[in-house]
């Protein structure tokens, strides 16, 4: 039973006996007795209630410690739980982390594997590529060689022969001329002071010439125009005048304008290939003196001298006038006599440097079929 039980079932026996007191009129004489017994209730009842209260307060300690200790055990169960828990799904999530590590280093490692065979194949074939490329030029450059040669060679000996014609009619005709003198009279003599004397004449109208010719070709701009007219006398044997251009302008905004220029047909517009004729007529005739004089250092320096100045025309040549699309790629250099040219192929790596950096290819003027 509760407190609050007890104390309205006390105050409600209390009323019933205070109404019978009363119903039987002595309330007066009982008056002490009552109130005597009242506080000796009360006594008793407080007593009984303190009594109660603190078996209530013992057994709520008893019930509170025994539930803490309930709760206690229940939370480090829990506890231990939630930890076992926890330390399994962070072990797996270690070993899963772990094996997609191992997994995508693996992957890396295949992917740089693959890469590394595939950029050894690539070299590879680049190798092969230009090992077939440094072949198939030098064959060419072999077969240039073998044709120059041949050339040289076939060019040595037509004037050997020609030469040689030339002094067995000399020698004829001394021999005929002497007869005729030494068995002619005074009259055949004076003939032939007159045509001695008219030849004379003809020499200085000759030697005048060569001098004349002389100052022609030392005159830069005059060996340049040489070299023009050349290449235009050949153009106009081999095309037809609508197949080339004369002085063009393959640079918008530029005022240089190309020897020649012949119209290839392309897709959307018509291709140009340039061609400039070039004379260095006193670099070429002092290699020859040297050689001619049997001056090695001289000769050394002189080729060495026309070699920058081929060079040099070269890289002018690319400069001014290669302007893919509106011309090829490449262009050609006219040297009008051949000993000019055997002198770009003699120079070791001239011809291939001048055609591989500058994209300019020489040429020489086709030779004229023998007579």
């Amino acid at each position: 039973m509760s407190v609050i039980e007890l104390m309205v079932g006390t105050s409600i026996a209390l009323n019933i006996i205070l109404l019978l007191l009363v119903l039987t009129g002595g309330i007066a004489k009982n008056l002490k007795d009552f109130v005597d017994q009242q506080i000796t209730a009360l006594a008793r009842g407080q007593d009984r209630f303190e009594k109660m209260i603190r078996d209530e307060l013992a057994t709520a300690r008893q019930e509170w410690a025994q539930a803490n200790q309930r709760l206690s055990e229940t939370l480090d169960t829990r506890f231990r739980v939630l930890s076992e828990t926890l330390g399994d799904r962070i072990h797996d999530f270690s070993r899963a982390t772990q094996q997609l590590l191992s997994g995508h280093e693996k992957h890396q490692a295949e992917l740089l594997s693959q890469l590394k065979s595939d950029q050894k194949d690539s070299m590879d074939s680049f190798r092969q590529q230009i090992a077939d490329l440094t072949n198939m030029n030098a064959r060419k450059l072999d077969g240039i060689r073998e044709t120059v040669d041949s050339q040289l060679a076939a060019l040595q000996k037509d004037n050997s022969e020609k030469l040689e014609k030339m002094r067995q009619t000399v020698d004829e005709k001394l021999h005929q001329t002497l007869e005729q003198r030494l068995g002619d009279s005074f009259r055949r003599v004076s003939e032939s002071l007159e045509r001695v004397q008219k030849g004379l004449g003809e020499m200085q109208t000759l030697a005048t010439g060569v001098g004349d010719l002389k100052k022609v070709l030392t005159n830069v701009k005059t060996r340049g125009t040489l070299g023009e007219v050349q290449l235009n006398n050949i153009l106009e044997q081999i095309m037809t005048r609508d197949q080339y251009e004369v002085g063009a302008q393959v640079k918008t905004g530029s005022s240089e304008r190309v020897d020649f220029a012949i119209r290839f047909p392309g897709s959307d517009h018509v291709v140009l290939l340039p061609i400039d004729a070039k004379f260095p007529l006193s670099d070429y005739q002092d290699l020859v003196d040297a050689q001619e004089a049997g001056d090695l250092t001289r000769a050394n320096e002189a080729a060495k001298q026309l070699e920058n100045r081929i060079r040099t025309e070269a890289r002018s040549i690319r400069d001014k006038y290669i302007n893919p699309p509106v011309t090829t790629d490449f262009a050609l250099m006219f040297l009008p006599i051949e000993g000019l040219v055997a002198e770009v192929f003699r120079r070791p790596g001239l011809w291939d440097t001048i055609q591989r950096d500058h994209h300019v290819i020489v040429t020489v003027p086709p030779r004229s079929p023998p007579c």
